[in-house]
């Protein structure tokens, strides 16, 4: 674990400046690398969090986390 924590240490002094500008033709170049690569889900998030009865073999209560384990952009 030490050097996992060495590394945490110096985090704020390991920046990478890049001083090249940003372009549209390099954001460009950049959607077409990252679209075909990720998928896109339009879901709906419920208000309320389905809660089920736990059964005994349960260690931890996941119905939360599956509720609300989704990405929102509001």
């Amino acid at each position: 674990m030490l050097p996992w924590v060495e590394q945490w240490t110096d985090a704020l002094n390991d920046v990478v400046d890049e001083d090249r500008p940003h372009s549209d033709e390099a954001f460009s170049r950049y959607l077409e690398w990252y679209v075909p690569r990720t998928r896109v889900r339009v879901t709906h998030v419920p208000l309320e969090a389905r809660v089920d009865p736990p059964e005994l073999t349960d260690t931890y209560p996941v119905a939360r986390d599956q509720n609300f384990g989704l990405a929102v952009c509001i």
